[in-house]
């Protein structure tokens, strides 16, 4: 069954500051990717690779992309996500003229396509008090949901409430956090002897699995 999160994640975004943009790309892992070397959807011994990407400044531009993102899901079995920590334009921008003088320097250089990408992904402008985590539960992490989501909330913060939404995934949730207290999260997992799930703190979130 597919997993849509459109009408949810269009819920939670923000487009109230025009020079910010949510970032959104289609992967696809190589679990997901045929085994057969000689089909079209083939890419080699990948981890995973990033097939188009969106910035999307308004919501208007969120419904304008929607039926594409979700065709080109089902056509390149592959899956859209987003970061929910907005980028802002001068960031990116000041982060590429930051790698570029670098590349002038020890002359090497990267194709310009991979340059604003790697921008994108290492620019993460999101205001103090709307940012947020990924708490990524799989499913060994299903039966222990109610110690997760307690562990989270028992945990030190700026915020009174640390879980904002709960997403669903294509096996399991991801929790979206304010900021808190890791080493206190490590450290109860520790006790209760078993592994916590991991951490993230700006990766994206899925909005649609076919």
């Amino acid at each position: 069954m597919p997993v849509d999160n459109f009408e949810q994640i269009k819920s939670i975004l923000d487009f109230s500051k025009p020079d910010m943009f949510y970032w959104v790309q289609l992967m696809r892992r190589a679990s997901d990717d045929p085994k057969d070397a000689t089909s079209g959807l083939y890419h080699g011994n990948m981890h995973s690779r990033s097939l188009k990407s969106y910035d999307i400044y308004t919501a208007k531009e969120f419904e304008k992309f929607k039926p594409e993102m979700i065709s080109l899901c089902e056509k390149e079995n592959c899956r859209a996500y987003i970061r929910l920590n907005r980028r802002n334009d001068g960031d990116v921008a000041n982060e590429m003229y930051d790698h570029i003088r670098k590349c002038m320097k020890n002359g090497t250089y990267k194709r310009p396509s991979a340059l604003l990408s790697s921008a994108k992904g290492k620019t993460n402008s999101e205001l103090k008090t709307t940012k947020s985590w990924i708490v990524d539960c799989d499913e060994a992490d299903l039966p222990n949901l109610d110690f997760i989501r307690e562990t989270i909330e028992n945990c030190k913060s700026e915020f009174k409430n640390k879980i904002m939404y709960v997403i669903n995934t294509k096996h399991g949730i991801h929790f979206i956090t304010h900021p808190f207290n890791k080493k206190q999260y490590a450290l109860a997992f520790e006790e209760k002897g078993i592994e916590g799930p991991k951490i993230h703190e700006d990766n994206p979130t899925l909005m649609y699995a076919p």
